[in-house]
């Protein structure tokens, strides 16, 4: 059995997991710095009915693994979701130096020479590549991204249960992205520039516009028709005519087509952290990438892909960039 703890973590060994933060919907502030794979240890064994004897937890992937005997652990292993996510995109593809996640939440992990790495707490064995999870999601929460901060992303980020963390999370995750045209909408018919200034009790509550509405909606523009945008609209006690339609898709399309650029592009410049993929590619001495990405914003979302494939294109001239799909 394997388990994934998607959240930002200290790891000091492959079975010692150390909580950094919740994020998204969570927080238990009593786990914060505590090892939550012990925990889990702990917790099974009150049990009393369950033996955990092995977790698989898989050491290299790609050239670095070449001829090295995969290691079991005794006990449980913690792993984070985005490497996982790298490791079996590597199986498909031995390519694949790239892992992303852009589910409800979002983050990205890549392959990196061992000797540029200098903070190593453990013991060195030869490794010749390391994978690096970014925790991406949590960029700019020192403020270097206020200057694309909208009024609408701080309505949200005052809304969310975190605030002032992961603000990067907060404009690209599916967790984010329906409520983001949501505050877009409610202003706009506040302001008397949609559905006649005439809202809904629906429209006003938090949560209720969801980022599968937004991926409804956009496949109605790739189709050219509006059924599905009128039904939800419908569903959230909204009347529209067919200027109010092409409003809503407008709206979509901005902030879907921002999370894409976000994703690709944000953090390039040779000094900037190596955040966004056309960063981690320049990163890289590879002309052929293959990224692995994993979530169901990216899987669902029918314009996503196309418009990060162009932006890499455009970020990262010269190379041979794939994408692949990991996960089940």
């Amino acid at each position: 059995m394997g388990f994934t703890f998607s959240f930002p973590m200290i790891q000091k060994a492959l079975n010692i997991g150390l909580l950094v933060t919740w994020t998204k919907s969570f927080n238990c502030p009593s786990v914060v710095g505590r090892d939550a794979v012990n925990m889990l240890q702990e917790a099974i064994n009150r049990r009393g009915d369950t033996h955990v004897e092995f977790f698989w937890g898989g050491e290299g992937t790609g050239e670095a693994d070449k001829g090295r005997q995969r290691k079991f652990a005794q006990g449980p292993t913690s792993t984070k979701g985005v490497p996982g996510t790298l490791v079996q995109g590597a199986v498909l593809d031995p390519r694949t130096t790239i892992g992303l996640i852009l589910g409800t939440g979002s983050n990205a992990c890549y392959l990196e020479r061992a000797d540029k790495v200098q903070h190593w707490e453990q013991q060195r064995h030869g490794e010749k590549q390391v994978i690096i999870d970014i925790e991406w999601g949590a960029f700019g929460d020192n403020g270097t991204l206020d200057f694309i901060k909208t009024d609408f992303d701080r309505t949200v980020d005052k809304n969310s249960l975190i605030t002032n963390s992961f603000m990067f999370e907060k404009y690209i995750g599916g967790k984010y992205m329906g409520e983001i045209v949501r505050v877009i909408l409610v202003r706009l018919t506040k302001d008397c520039l949609l559905f006649g200034g005439e809202t809904s009790d629906t429209l006003l509550t938090s949560g209720t516009f969801t980022t599968s509405f937004v991926s409804i909606i956009e496949q109605d523009t790739i189709d050219d028709t509006s059924e599905n945008t009128v039904e939800i609209l419908h569903k959230l006690g909204l009347s529209c005519d067919e200027d109010d339609v092409a409003i809503v898709k407008y709206v979509c399309e901005v902030v879907s087509n921002r999370a894409a650029l976000l994703v690709s592009v944000c953090g390039i410049g040779a000094s900037a952290p190596p955040v966004g993929l056309s960063t981690l590619l320049s990163r890289q001495d590879r002309p052929d990438v293959t990224i692995a990405v994993d979530g169901s914003l990216y899987k669902y979302h029918p314009r996503l892909k196309g418009w990060m494939n162009k932006y890499i294109k455009l970020l990262a001239p010269g190379r041979k960039v794939n994408t692949i799909t990991s996960g089940l």
